[in-house]
């Protein structure tokens, strides 16, 4: 399994518990090979913050990593 950032962009507002469970297994799932994530959750639970919090650990994690792994690509 690779490595994935576990710092938060916004060390001031630390996620709720539900939205660090979906954080953690979406990158978890896209960690592990998955191509597809469908993540859903009720209005007004953040939804904005937590896909933000997701596109960032991949992000940093990215830019961590050798460039000898692959990593999985967006498709049309």
């Amino acid at each position: 399994m690779r490595r994935v950032a576990a710092a938060d962009y916004a060390p001031s507002k630390t996620p709720r518990y539900y939205q660090l469970n979906a954080i953690n297994r979406t990158v978890e799932a896209i960690a592990a090979g998955q191509n597809r994530v469908l993540l859903v959750m009720a209005t007004g639970t953040g939804k904005t913050y937590t896909a933000f919090q997701i596109i960032w650990r991949l992000w940093k994690s990215r830019r961590q990593r050798s460039a000898s792994c692959s990593w999985p690509t967006a498709t049309s």
